[in-house]
Order: structure tokens, then sequence, then C-alpha cells
């Protein structure tokens, strides 16, 4: 590559070609302000492309933002279950309304899944099911206590085979136990 102080004049750009290169990357860059950055950063979209390519989703509205104290430690606890074929069992945790937790559970067979919870005070058939599978060996994901109560898990292995169930938490709550 030549050294510019190598170039002659007349290969050296000219004055009009460098303003005409200066307001083409600026009227890019104010392109992209506008169509990317604004939606992305600050939910703003003036031309509704951001909301067409996705990036609104991307700002995270301030008001919205919720912060959350605890009493509990956070905390991370690992727990080993074994179902024999035709057998079921819960896991669940004690948590006030908030307490969120972090997981991630495997299994070595397809089983039936539900996520639930109940009040403190509930009745024997009283829960309310955030998300029910009929065949799973793995999920991942988290927890927000929307009342106080027990959070957890019922699974129930439909096969003839013996399965494990590996369950890993962290986060804020009060006991996980097997009822």
């Amino acid at each position: 590559m030549p050294d510019i102080s190598d170039l002659t004049e007349e290969q050296l750009p000219s004055s009009k070609r460098l303003v005409k290169a200066t307001v083409t990357a600026a009227i890019a860059a104010i392109a992209v302000l506008v169509v990317a950055v604004l939606p992305a950063e600050y939910g703003l979209d003036p031309t509704g492309l951001g909301g067409a390519l996705g990036l609104t989703g991307l700002s995270i509205d301030q008001t919205q933002m919720v912060f959350f104290n605890s009493e509990e430690p956070y905390k991370s606890e690992t727990f080993t279950l074994r179902l024999y074929p035709g057998s079921g069992s819960e896991l669940k945790a004690v948590m006030n309304s908030g307490q969120m937790y972090i997981y991630n559970w495997e299994s070595t067979g397809e089983l039936y899944m539900d996520m639930h919870a109940e009040e403190h005070d509930a009745g024997p058939d009283e829960f309310t099911s955030f998300w029910e599978e009929e065949a799973i060996d793995s999920a991942s994901g988290n927890m927000i206590a929307g009342f106080a109560g027990t959070h957890g898990w019922y699974w129930e292995n439909r096969t003839s085979q013996i399965i494990e169930i590996t369950v890993s938490v962290s986060g804020y709550f009060g006991e996980f136990y097997i009822p």
C-alpha cells in the first residue's frame, strides 16, 4: 500500500469527493440512530422500522423495573430425586411474594411435569398451575412468587424405567422440601 506522501495530487480525493463522503457518512449515521439506536436503547421508534426489526423490545422501561430485597439470604441447592415406574414426586420451596429462584433440572428420561404453587392457606386441591408438560426431560428458567406459599414441581414417571431427576436452584427462598 503506498504511503500518502507518495501520492500525486491527481491521486488524492478532491474536496468535492471528501464533502460528498462526509455528508453520506453523516446521513448513514443519522439513519442508524433513528432506525436502530433510538428504538433499541430508548424505546423511541419514529419510523416504525425499529419495531419491525424487533429492536424496541431491547429497551428497558425503567418505570417497570422491579427491585426486591429479601430477608432470606441468596443460596444455591441441588437435589436428586429417583422416580420408580408409575410413581410421582414433588419438590417445593416455601416463598414469600416477590421472592424468586432460578432453576435447572434434568432427568434420565421423559416425565410428566407440572410447575405449580399453592397459597399458604390453600385447601388440599387448591393450586395454581403455571406450566404443564406430558413428556419432558429438562427445563431451565425462573420462578417469581406472585403470592406467599409453596412453589415448585410435580413429576410423574409414566415409563417402565427408573428415572433420576437432578434439580439445581439458586435464589431467595425459605426452604425446599419433598412433601
